[in-house]
């Protein structure tokens, strides 16, 4: 949005060119809602992400995983619901209503948890009401019928290259999978003695396993100093992984694990593959110890 407001001049006086601006805007918002809703469609959003939402955790329960099917379809919904006339006002309310939800399960009067989201939260709220509101524009308008070159570039970045993160082509908050469920995760595993090592403000981040063996959780090393979840690629978790093996001075006892997404929202392999590193050496017998 920044970028489309930073190429249009706003002072050209013409309505239509602002009304294409604004119709850009649009684009990236209705993509973010059906792209969000669709990268849901997996068991771990059903399992994990949806249950923490409602301030529990795991749940397996039959009616409540059944229903957990219904979020990832009704936010898909509206952004398409955001395209038509005589849905987008309806479209507005509810989506009002679920990021209202959100901030209530969240926010200071729930779990008062990643604080970072919340100003967003109200953001998205603010751009139903300035966007789409009573509004009158055309579904050609949004998708093609734009004057300006930018908005075929918008329509490539948040249109089309979402669709490849299905096949492991793009990145995955590039695809607005942000709690999904649907994204690589990665975690780092040493023993003791190297535990020991590493720098004071990696020891609250480490978890004692069984025995000799200990885990430094990457998610909660992230949200701890960044509050916010870290960039869900096995890129990122490799640099990760060299870091803490600079840090221990390439110790033979470093594994680094990433489980990785098989990118396809509605389909999740059962044997997930596996990326392990290590110094260049391998470390089977370490591994077989911790997993």
């Amino acid at each position: 949005m920044i970028a489309t407001f930073g190429v249009f001049y706003w002072r050209s006086g013409r309505i239509e060119d602002q009304e294409a601006a604004l119709n850009m805007c649009r684009l990236i918002v209705v993509s973010t809602y059906f792209y969000s809703g669709l990268q849901k469609i997996n068991s771990d959003f059903a399992l994990y992400v949806l249950p923490r939402l409602f301030g529990g955790s795991e749940t397996t329960a039959f009616p409540f995983r059944a229903l957990a099917i219904l979020p990832p379809f009704a936010e898909a919904a509206l952004g398409v619901g955001l395209l038509t006339r005589r849905l987008r006002n309806l479209s507005v309310v509810a989506a009002t209503a679920m990021h209202g939800f959100v901030l209530l399960s969240i926010g200071p009067f729930g779990s008062n948890s990643n604080s970072v989201v919340w100003p967003w939260n109200l953001a998205m709220i603010a751009f139903f009401y300035l966007l789409f509101w009573k509004t009158r524009f055309s579904f050609a308008e949004i998708i093609w019928n734009n004057r300006f070159a930018f908005q075929k570039v918008l329509l490539l970045l948040v249109i089309i290259m979402p669709l490849f993160s299905f096949c492991g082509w793009w990145d995955s908050y590039l695809s607005w999978s942000l709690y999904s469920g649907n994204v690589d995760g990665g975690n780092i595993f040493v023993n003791t003695a190297v535990a020991d090592q590493l720098p004071d403000y990696l020891h609250g981040y480490i978890t004692h396993l069984s025995g000799n063996n200990s885990r430094l959780d990457i998610y909660d090393w992230s949200v701890g100093e960044l509050n916010v979840p870290p960039y869900p690629e096995a890129r990122i978790f490799r640099e990760l992984g060299a870091d803490i093996c600079h840090l221990s001075h390439n110790s033979a006892d470093v594994a680094f694990i990433c489980p990785q997404e098989d990118n396809v929202a509605w389909r999740r392999r059962a044997d997930p593959r596996y990326m392990l590193w290590n110094a260049g050496r391998p470390m089977t017998k370490f591994l077989d110890t911790i997993c």
